[in-house]
């Protein structure tokens, strides 16, 4: 019985003997209480799904994915939180192409998850949105890490921002060999190149907050005293 199996079983809650249900699983992972405090949304949710993401990703099942990265400098749970924060500001959202949640999964990746562990998930509870995410991001760096790594050298990134970038480009990093290429374009037909997501990426590594991609006159946060906000258009020239 491989990985998956082993979680469709849990989640199905019907499982051999000696394997835990996915309740239970929550529960020895000391989720339920976590998820009390995240469903419904409450002050304080970032920081809890910033947890979430954690107990999640240390569990065992992730082990062979955490040494993995591990060899390449790359901490998986800080990582992950990392990618949720960059995706989406760690918000349970619904963008303009219809990604859904923390980690922005597309709807053709949540159906594909979904079909890999034989059932349906509640995208509206954290724990299970979050279990989805990183079941699926598991998935596709086991069988795409060659094709991960092949772009971070030819693109002249490192394996950290080649992870991010196949998060967006998905089988298309196989074909990119130029930064400038434009990854999708905006409702309000604003191009974004795989550059201005790389380099957003980076900022947000420097410390810079992102706010997500969206139209230039949205309302995106409140800045206090003595914070500053960088306009898109300083923040697309990349580090000075």
């Amino acid at each position: 019985m491989n990985w998956l199996q082993k979680l469709w079983w849990q989640i199905a809650g019907n499982q051999p003997e000696g394997l835990l249900s996915f309740p239970e699983w929550k529960q020895a992972r000391g989720l339920d209480s976590l998820e009390a405090e995240v469903e419904p949304i409450p002050v304080g949710y970032v920081d809890d799904f910033k947890g979430l993401i954690r107990q999640i990703a240390s569990s065992p099942e992730f082990d062979d994915l955490r040494a993995k990265l591990s060899e390449w400098n790359i901490v998986l749970e800080d990582f992950l939180v990392k990618l949720a924060e960059s995706e989406s500001g760690l918000k349970d959202m619904v963008n303009w192409a219809g990604a859904r949640g923390e980690f922005q999964m597309m709807p053709e990746s949540i159906k594909a998850v979904e079909e890999a562990l034989g059932t349906s998930l509640d995208w509206d509870n954290a724990t299970e949105r979050a279990f989805g995410s990183i079941v699926w991001f598991r998935m596709g760096v086991e069988s795409e890490f060659d094709t991960i790594a092949a772009a971070a050298k030819r693109l002249g990134v490192t394996l950290e921002e080649a992870l991010k970038l196949w998060w967006v480009a998905g089988g298309n990093l196989s074909k990119l060999y130029n930064l400038d290429a434009v990854a999708w374009t905006e409702p309000g037909g604003r191009k974004v190149t795989y550059m201005d997501i790389l380099n957003a990426w980076r900022g947000y590594s420097e410390g810079t907050p992102w706010t997500g991609w969206g139209a230039l006159d949205e309302p995106a946060g409140i800045v206090h005293k003595r914070e500053a906000v960088i306009p898109w258009k300083v923040l697309r020239k990349g580090p000075l």
